[in-house]
């Protein structure tokens, strides 16, 4: 009864916000791709796709990035069986097409929205063996269909932090049908998997198994493109990178970066906002500043080594960006606890010492490991930035001794592609 109390009012709220949603969804961003008209698939709709593929959603971008390893695995195991990867966002689905298009067993479509109907029309057309969430996406009416349909579910790359974990316990029906609906939890690290069991979870139901991040293998392309900014850039310079800011950060790094430039005349940043729709605007902002900038679609090779903020405008480049630079500092960290940071994985797989804000619960256990060894340090405001930019700026024995620290943690933390799909039973 609760369950289907919850149903109605849930499905309620989704009822009059949807215009809005569909609105947004559907909206034409600048520097995003369109859905065009594809918009059917988030009913349900979907054609071309063989019977019964295995099914991962993941988000957005990054969520597809860290389910790269699982479907190649995936792949290798079960050769003759195709897979279907569901995105949210148009940015995700250009990352699929861009990470497996070579791939004719591997699928995209847009996951539909969260009413039974558009899920059970998906499901009647698809029979999926399994579905596969990356990390915490968790929708109640998407989770409950698929249930009924005795498709196993498995939460791959899961994590809890204490915050999400409120948010969830305040709303003890909608703990019961997560804990209810999916088979098993492959949780990243012990605190995760403490935070699952508080929502309901056995212990047998959840498996640690480390970061899927961690499993990170790097292209050559990624160094043969780094290295050709980097020469751009200036070889010899002090280069750091500003990886996924959001608004009100980009200010606390060009402070620090300002501040630097009077002692590193020749250092160069290069800024990534996290969210597309923010690329125009940041040339702006520095601007601002008093500080010249070039943006990376702009860059035709020249004059690039005389602007001092090298601003990255697209998508799927980040690892170059930050294989580029000396230094890496990690967005999303210094808003309190609006954000709770990004991967801190990519620059550590990299060799790049890390520097980042206070606030990064939603990578706690690694940003805290990282931070034990000394390789990453955590900095409060613009003069902590600075300062330990100076140190790295002024040692490159440090910056090349943090940055080994950080690969060899790495390294011991691979194997937990082989743990989740050895794991996986849908067959």
């Amino acid at each position: 009864m609760k369950v289907f109390l919850f149903k109605i009012v849930y499905t309620t709220i989704l009822v009059l916000f949807f215009p809005l949603g569909i609105f947004l969804l559907l909206k034409n961003k600048k520097g995003k791709p369109r859905v065009g008209k594809r918009w059917v698939e988030y009913f349900g709709v979907i054609d071309g796709i063989p019977s019964s593929p295995m099914w991962i959603h993941a988000a957005s971008v990054g969520e597809v990035i860290a389910a790269k390893s699982v479907v190649i695995s995936l792949r290798n195991k079960y050769p003759d069986t195709p897979i279907l990867i569901t995105t949210t966002t148009t940015t995700g689905c250009e990352q699929v097409s861009k990470l497996f298009s070579t791939d004719d067993l591997v699928y995209h479509r847009y996951i539909p929205i969260d009413f039974s109907i558009c899920i059970r029309i998906f499901l009647n057309k698809v029979h999926p063996k399994v579905f596969i969430i990356m990390e915490t996406e968790l929708w109640p009416n998407t989770l409950l269909t698929v249930h009924s349909k005795r498709i196993p579910i498995y939460l791959v790359n899961g994590r809890l932090s204490d915050k999400s974990y409120d948010g969830y316990r305040k709303i003890p029906v909608l703990k019961d049908i997560i804990c209810k609906s999916i088979n098993k939890v492959f949780a990243q690290y012990s605190s995760d998997k403490q935070n699952f069991m508080k929502l309901g979870f056995s212990s047998g139901d959840i498996l640690i198994t480390g970061s899927v991040k961690a499993d990170i293998n790097i292209e050559e392309t990624v160094y043969t493109s780094s290295i050709n900014l980097r020469h751009q850039l200036g070889i010899d310079n002090f280069i750091w990178v500003a990886a996924s800011t959001h608004p009100g950060e980009d200010e606390i790094v060009l402070t620090a970066h300002k501040k630097l430039l009077e002692t590193v005349p020749h250092a160069k940043l290069i800024l990534v906002a996290r969210h597309p729709e923010r690329f125009n605007s940041l040339s702006h902002i520095v601007n601002s500043y008093g500080l010249t900038s070039l943006m990376h679609t702009d860059n035709n090779g020249k004059d690039i080594i005389d602007q001092s903020v090298y601003v990255g405008n697209v998508m799927g480049e980040l690892l170059v960006f930050i294989s580029a630079s000396n230094v890496c500092f990690i967005g999303g960290s210094l808003l309190g606890e609006k954000v709770g940071g990004h991967n801190v994985l990519e620059p550590a797989a990299l060799k790049k010492p890390i520097l980042i804000g206070p606030s990064y619960f939603n990578f706690k256990s690694i940003t805290d490991e990282l931070i034990d060894l000394g390789c990453c340090h955590v900095c409060n405001n613009a003069m902590d930035i600075f300062e330990h930019l100076i140190e790295y700026s002024n040692n490159q024995f440090v910056e090349l001794r943090h940055g080994d620290l950080a690969k060899s943690y790495i390294d011991e933390s691979r194997g937990a592609v082989s743990k989740i799909v050895d794991s996986l039973d849908f067959y």
